[in-house]
Formats: C-alpha cells, structure tokens, sequence
C-alpha cells in the first residue's frame, strides 16, 4: 500500500513538472492595443498571435526568445526570464518603421502578415542569437562597404534640424501590471479574469490617473483601482 502511494506521488510529481509554461502578456503601441501581432517563440518553434485586445499567451521556459512582428512596426525581440512566466503579464511596446521612399511597396493584402517577412526577420536579424559576433544585415553599423552613402548622410543632416523625441512616459497599465497581480484583481476588487483589460482602459479614461503615477505608491494605486471598481460595475 505504501509503495503504492509512493508511485502515485512520483507520477503527480512528474506530471506537474512536465507542465508547460506560457508567457502572457498585451503588445501595445503608445498606449494602443495591437491586434493581429505575430508571436513567434524561436526555441521552441511556436507561435500565436494577439487578439482583439492585444492580448497573447505562448508557451515558453525562461531563457526562450520570443520575436514580436506586426507589419510597418520594427520587430521586437523579448528574452524570457523567471519572472516573466504566467500569472505575471509581460508588457511588449512595439515602434513604427520610419518610412522611405525607397522602402515603400504596394501590396494587394497589406493587413495579412506574411511568413516569408517573419522567416526574414529571425534568419537576418536575429542572427546574433547563433553567432558570437555577427553583422546585422536590417542595421547599418556605419561602414560603407560600396563607396559614398549618400542616403546616410542625407538623414544625418536631416536630423540636424529634427527635434528630440521624448521618452514616453511608463504607460498606466503598465504601472498596474508592475504593482498589482491577479490575485488582487480576483480577490480585491472582485474580477474575472477576461475583465481585467476591460477595466484598465476604463481607468485610464480619469484624468487622474497621471497623479497616481508620479506618486509611485502601491497603496494609492489599490486605492485609486478600489474606488474605480465601483463605478465600473455600475
């Protein structure tokens, strides 16, 4: 009897070690949800893609590289660490390519994502992940290998007279997700899971909610997310 209930543990036990691990997270772009981003885990040749709200969720172990694409937006490359692993919510902040003129093609279906680009963004970009030191064919490192580079120097002139863009400020549901898990919205403030986004971004229509950032205090967040609850369900 006892060495039977040893063997039932040790089955349990493995069965649960074996348990896969997922990544969860929203991709946004200065505060807006991104749809239809392509995830793709390189270790483990997986890969989804974020619904209607900007949410994904992908099966991954620490130390996996994850590569985020969506077209017209540089692709983002996430290297996942212990922390990252659900229940936690990762944020991913996507930036729009600088269109050129020499850049620009016409496609008959712009909004579909096309594999090949993806296949082209880990076989080139992400290079580095296979080699020691390798050169970035998407990144001029500042060598001119075929004489004059008369586009480079245009755009350093250029940017002579462009103005300085700003760091955008930590994103208020990225400030939540940093102070706040799921239990808190489970337990505290009473929500179901698929409701958390929902009443995020109605937090974020208060015009208050800056103050509660700059004052960085995780009690004055609850308390600002307790008193949101309540005209949220009314």
């Amino acid at each position: 009897m006892i060495r039977f209930l040893f063997i039932t543990l040790l089955i349990t036990q493995l069965t649960w070690a074996q348990k896969p691990s997922t990544v969860s997270g929203i991709v946004v772009d200065n505060g807006l949800l991104l749809k239809k981003v392509e995830v793709v885990n390189l270790s483990n040749k997986s890969n989804t893609t974020t619904n209607s709200k900007g949410f994904f969720s992908i099966e991954a172990q620490p130390n996996d590289t994850l590569v985020f694409h969506l077209t017209k937006y540089e692709a983002q490359k996430f290297i996942v660490e212990e922390l990252d692993l659900a229940p936690n919510v990762v944020e991913i902040i996507l930036d729009q390519k600088a269109t050129e003129l020499d850049e620009v093609v016409v496609h008959k279906n712009q909004n579909k994502s096309s594999r090949k680009e993806i296949q082209a963004i880990i076989d080139k970009q992400y290079v580095d992940d296979l080699q020691s030191s390798p050169k970035n064919r998407l990144v001029y490192n500042g060598s001119i290998e075929n004489g004059v580079d008369l586009s480079r120097i245009g755009k350093e002139i250029f940017n002579l007279f462009k103005s300085t863009k700003k760091q955008p400020q930590i994103s208020f549901r990225s400030f939540v997700f940093k102070h706040c898990d799921k239990y808190f919205f489970r337990d505290q403030l009473k929500l179901e899971e698929d409701q958390v986004l929902d009443f995020i971004a109605f937090c974020e229509t208060d015009p208050n909610i800056n103050a509660v950032i700059a004052k960085d205090n995780v009690f004055d967040l609850m308390d600002f997310l307790t008193s949101k609850k309540q005209a949220f369900t009314e």
